[in-house]
């Protein structure tokens, strides 16, 4: 509660933009929370309600007993299974957030226990979103997991205290006008500029990292300068080369943002293909039962990549009379990350790269999310890499492992 006193009270009556407040409610108590949000806003406060049309400057809380996603810019609310409660709603509801708004939604992760909101904030971020979470300000956030672990998974654009980020959001929704002419190209001696600005962007990257961005799409490459120019609350592209001159820091995450891992099942159909149809039969070959394969994913993630593999794997092995044991390990240096791939639960709204074969078979419906089944997941290990200084060791250990 002081998180959410601390973070609406700011705000004017007309933001211009719609809150939807998700938090850990029992299911089975009555909220009232809505009544006292309504005290600490003069914005209206509003029940959520299947179906429901989002308005802006309107504050819309989840009810205690549903489980919220949105679709076509309406509110849907699915009645809680208290047998199989939802453990993530906050990723639940980010995720489909992310796939109905795009670079219009924001994750704002508060107090809160458990890493839920780490997947939703890196759907969002995916989808060219604006990401906050809070720090702590002497005097919060009271439990501070969730934001903790949205920040070390690197998906957050804006750590600040609560109370700061009104003026940070407000100044994010009045930047879409202001940099419209970012993204659109009109011909025009503006466009001129762009290509202009765009060159020597490019330059600064590639004398920074060396890799070259003047092939990348125009579009998607101003869409990206236009996130980092909105995070940093910079007006023109001038101002934003002139800050990418002197912050190296700047480069850094405008170079990441380019090269956002966006991560899901079965994402690249081609390479997979190729794995399914040559690589898998191939590294079957001649196996029996007393034999043993052992695969290595590096740079793991959130574990969509390593569970797609993994099903594969399993598919081949259903065919096979005598099936040889298998061993999957996963790595990465991002421990929030491989938090969430060791809990193998997965909103709705991240599955869409599964057939629904698959999905029948190889996850298990709890709640809002679906979670991988154990014959699936039994295979898969994530081994921790307790420090930077053991890190190439224990690559090279994995590597070991996958090749011999």
């Amino acid at each position: 509660m002081p998180a959410l006193e601390d973070f609406l009270k700011p705000f004017p009556a007309d933001p211009g933009m719609a809150f939807v407040i998700v938090t850990h409610l029992n299911p089975e108590r009555e909220s009232r929370l809505h009544e006292v949000l309504e005290h600490y806003t003069s914005m209206p406060v509003v029940v959520a309600e299947h179906d429901m049309a989002i308005e802006k400057d309107h504050v819309y809380v989840m009810p205690s007993d549903s489980i919220l996603t949105i679709d076509g810019g309406r509110l849907q609310s699915k009645q809680v299974d208290l047998a199989h409660r939802e453990r993530k709603p906050i990723d639940v509801f980010l995720a489909s957030l992310a796939q109905d708004y795009g670079e219009y939604s924001v994750a704002v992760v508060l107090s809160g226990g458990d890493g839920d909101g780490t997947l939703g904030s890196k759907a969002v971020k995916e989808g060219g979103g604006l990401t906050l979470a809070q720090t702590s300000d002497g005097d919060g956030p009271r439990n501070p997991d969730m934001p903790r672990s949205a920040i070390a998974s690197g998906v957050v654009d804006i750590a600040v205290p609560v109370d700061q980020m009104a003026e940070r959001l407000m100044e994010f929704v009045r930047s879409f006008d202001v940099l419209d002419g970012v993204t659109q190209h009109s011909g025009t001696q503006d466009e001129i500029d762009q290509e202009t600005a765009r060159r020597e962007i490019c330059a600064v990257l590639t004398a920074h990292s060396g890799h070259d961005f003047s092939g990348y799409k125009t579009k998607t490459f101003f869409r990206r300068v236009r996130r980092r120019m909105q995070v940093r609350q910079l007006h023109s592209l001038a101002g934003y080369l002139e800050l990418i001159r002197a912050e190296p820091d700047e480069v850094s995450n405008l170079f990441k943002d380019l090269l956002i891992n966006v991560t899901n099942f079965f994402r690249d159909q081609d390479a997979f293909r190729l794995l399914e149809e040559d690589i898998i039969p191939k590294l079957f070959e001649g196996k029996a039962a007393n034999d043993s394969v052992r695969i290595w994913v590096p740079g793991c993630a959130t574990g969509e990549e390593v569970y797609s593999i993994a099903i594969q794997i399993r598919e081949r092995l259903d065919k096979m009379s005598a099936a040889p044991k298998v061993q999957i390990f996963a790595t990465d240096i991002d421990e929030p990350a491989l938090a969430v791939a060791r809990a193998a639960r997965y909103p709705a709204p991240l599955l869409d790269g599964l057939s629904a074969e698959r999905r029948r078979r190889f996850f298990k419906p709890d709640g809002a999310s679906y979670v991988i089944s154990t014959r699936c997941a039994s295979s898969v290990s994530f081994p921790h890499i307790a420090s930077s200084a053991t890190r190439r060791s224990r690559a090279w250990i994995w590597f070991h492992a996958a090749t011999s």
